[in-house]
Parts: C-alpha cells; sequence; structure tokens
C-alpha cells in the first residue's frame, strides 16, 4: 500500500484516501483456483413406485474425507443443464468445511471451498450459524456461481459472499460482515441483469447489501424491535426476488406477540422501487413454528410466494398488495421443511416434508394440485428439501438422507 501511495506523490489527500477506499476492498477479496477431484456416485434404490407415488431414481453423492452431510444442501441448474450443489461437511476432528460438487455429464467432482471452524463451538450462537445454515446458491447468465454462507473466525460469525467460475475454477471469497446478532438460516440472493450480487439477511434486524461499486455496504431495512408487538426478532429469515423491472422483494420473516407470549410467526415484506425502499404489509402467516420454508419467484408475470403456513401451504400473489390463500396437499399435515420453484412448464412445484416426515413433490395446475409422495425418503433431522427444476416439467430433489446412519446428498430424479 505504501508503495502505491508514494508513486503518485502529487495527488491531494482526497485523491488518495479515494483510492485507499478502492483498494482496501479489493485487498479483502481472497482468489485461489478450485482443486477437484471425483466424487463417489452410488445408485440408491427406492421401492417400486405406485400410483400414489413418484416414479423416480436416485444417487448418493459424497466427496472424499467427508465424515457427514451437515443441514441441508443447496443446489442450482446452470444453462447447459449440469447440477452445482453446495453445502456444509463436517470432516474428522468435526471441523465444518464448505464444499461443492459439480456435475459433468454423468461423472460428478468435487472442491473443497472454505474451511468454517469447529461444528463444537463454545458457543451455540457460532455452532447454529454453521450447522443449520442454508448456504444460497444462484447461477448467473454467464454460467458464473454466486453463493453466501457462514463461517466462523476469531471467535465470530461471518457472513460471506463467494463465486466460482466454472470454465476456469477460479473461486473469490470476501467478508461481507460480521454478524453480532443471532444468524439468519436462510438468507436472500439474487443477480441483476448487469450480474451485481443483492443479499438479504439477518444482522440485529433485516439487512440488505448490493456489491455494484465493487464491495458490499451493509444497509439497514428494519432494526430489531423487540419491544413491540409486532417486530423483527433475532434470526429472522429471508428471501429475494428482482423483477424484470429491477424493483427488489425481500419477504422476510417477524414475530406477532401478545403479552409476550409468540401468538403467531409471520412474513413481511420490504420493497425497493423508485429508489428507495417501503414496507409493503404482511404476506402470511407462519403459524407458530419458526420456519426458513419459503420462497419467491415470477408466476404469470407476478411476484409469487409460497410459504409453510401451519400445516398448510400457504400462497401470496403481489399486485401493488398481496393476495393470499392457503392450500390443504392431499391431507397430509405439512412441516416447515420446504422448498418451492417454478417447474420448467411454467406451473409451481412444491417439496415438501410432511409432520410424519415423509416426503412429497406436489404441481399445482390452476387451483389444483397433484400430489406424489418419494418412497423410500424421510426427513433425517431438520434438513430442508431442496427442489431444482428439470427437463419437460419434471424436478430433480436434493435431500440430507440418512444412509447407513450418516448423513449422505440424495438425488431423486422425476421419470
Amino acid at each position: 500500500m505504501n508503495r502505491i501511495l508514494r508513486s503518485i506523490p502529487k495527488m491531494s489527500i482526497g485523491t488518495i484516501a479515494a483510492i485507499a477506499l478502492i483498494i482496501l476492498p479489493l485487498l479483502a477479496v481472497a482468489q485461489q483456483r478450485l482443486s477437484f477431484s471425483p466424487a463417489t456416485k452410488n445408485s440408491y434404490t427406492l421401492p417400486t413406485a405406485t400410483s400414489a407415488s413418484l416414479s423416480a431414481k436416485a444417487i448418493t453423492l459424497s466427496a472424499a474425507g467427508s465424515v457427514e452431510i451437515i443441514g441441508t444442501p443447496s443446489a442450482t441448474r446452470d444453462g447447459s443443464g449440469n447440477i452445482h450443489i453446495v453445502y456444509v461437511d463436517k470432516t474428522s476432528g468435526n471441523q465444518a468445511v464448505l464444499r461443492y460438487l459439480r456435475q459433468r455429464g454423468s461423472a460428478w467432482e468435487s472442491a473443497e471451498i472454505d474451511r468454517l471452524g469447529s461444528v463444537d463451538q463454545n458457543d451455540g450462537r457460532l455452532s447454529r450459524g454453521l450447522t443449520k445454515q442454508i448456504p444460497t446458491v444462484v447461477v448467473d447468465n454467464s454460467g458464473t456461481l454466486h453463493f453466501i454462507y457462514h463461517k466462523v473466525e476469531a471467535n465470530s460469525l461471518k457472513l460471506c459472499y463467494g463465486s466460482i467460475s466454472p470454465s476456469q475454477g477460479m473461486l473469490t471469497k470476501v467478508v461481507v460482515e460480521t454478524i453480532t446478532s443471532n444468524a439468519s438460516y436462510q438468507n436472500g440472493l439474487a443477480i441483476d441483469k448487469q450480474n451485481n450480487v443483492h443479499i438479504s439477511y439477518h444482522n440485529e434486524g433485516l439487512k440488505y447489501a448490493n456489491n455494484k461499486t465493487g464491495s458490499f455496504a451493509p444497509t439497514m431495512l428494519k432494526a430489531n424491535e423487540d419491544n413491540k408487538p409486532n417486530f423483527v426478532e433475532r434470526g429472522v429469515n429471508s428471501t429475494m426476488l428482482i423483477q424484470p423491472n429491477g424493483d427488489i422483494l425481500i419477504p422476510y420473516q417477524g414475530t406477532h406477540h401478545r403479552n409476550w407470549a409468540v401468538v403467531a410467526e409471520f412474513l413481511d415484506c420490504q420493497v425497493y422501487a423508485d429508489g428507495v425502499w417501503k414496507n409493503i404489509g404482511i404476506a402470511g402467516s407462519l403459524g407458530t413454528s419458526n420456519t426458513s420454508g419459503f420462497n419467491i419467484f415470477m408466476e404469470n408475470g407476478l411476484p409469487t410466494l409460497y410459504h409453510y403456513a401451519g400445516g398448510t401451504l400457504g400462497y401470496a400473489q403481489y399486485t401493488g398488495r398481496w393476495s393470499k390463500k392457503t392450500y390443504g396437499l392431499g391431507g397430509e399435515s405439512l412441516s416447515s421443511a420446504l422448498s418451492a420453484a417454478l417447474a420448467g412448464n411454467g406451473k409451481p412445484v412444491v417439496v415438501w416434508y410432511s409432520r410424519n416426515i415423509k416426503l412429497f413433490v406436489s404441481y399445482k395446475n390452476g387451483e389444483n394440485w397433484t400430489n406424489k409422495r418419494v418412497e423410500g425418503i424421510e426427513q433425517y433431522g431438520d434438513a430442508f428439501p431442496i427442489v431444482v427444476p428439470a427437463a419437460n416439467g419434471k424436478v430433480d430433489v436434493f435431500v440430507r438422507a440418512n444412509v447407513q446412519g450418516n448423513g449422505t446428498i440424495v438425488m431423486v430424479s422425476e421419470q
């Protein structure tokens, strides 16, 4: 840094300070070329499908050195149809690492992204931040992978952003912010048309950041309000949507209290439009369960939110205000572990665990739902199923399943 400043002696102090502000964020960015090795892929036997169950095949995926998959694996598909998975893995010595799995035709390979710290943290807030996180991942139009995750460093929890260029295998990592409150397990992540990164997360309240200037500058959208009946609570979860016109919607979780007893968890929403942030009102109720089971995407040209709604499926569509309803799915009571997406045929699909830990895939057709149970897969721990649209309107589902007593990634492909 000193050598750089000495090379520009005729510049003003203000100019030097501006250059320093540009250089410092760049110095905090870590880059490395990933080292890939073949991943292990094995068939996973599912029972024969019935008329009420999904016709599917399954495989297990694992990397060398893995002891057990932790929590929920996140997955996305690129423009060539290949799958990319980012997940937290436990290695020997109870160390947590962030790992990357990618599909190469019929083969898979893995690489280590980051060392996250020991699973056995003395501070429960830190251990929950590692083990319960869903390291959100998306891919942009150029094929670059973007993801956010938590790690423990210097006895504090860091929210980190990373990107991977699949063609070069080059990894870039940067710390966005030190988390001083309880961490949100589901964070919002979206990429705009200019490939700028936008994230939402919790740190003493709902926060937002983008990297349009080359580094992340967090903005507080809704601070904690523990002394009010309706407030943003510690550990709030969020999701995000950037509309075609550039407006940003961030549905997030809040709590309604009466006499300091929880009456309901709800979904509120912040929107960025015309250069300002504003609150646009409650999008739905989650019942009394703390959950990260909600996703937002464009359906029929409108922002549409699907969420857990106290044993049923919640639906909210935004047209300047929220239009809300709930759906019962096949007589089964939903747990809060669900994910939703728009399938390749333009129809919403929701993958969920029932309260009796069974896995279901549900497709929407108008106001009706077709529900199929996935035989041979049950919920393991508190992990969520992740749905990724496939060809011909079908889906791939990624779960943390119990394989011979260990948490393992299982990819279930609809046939």
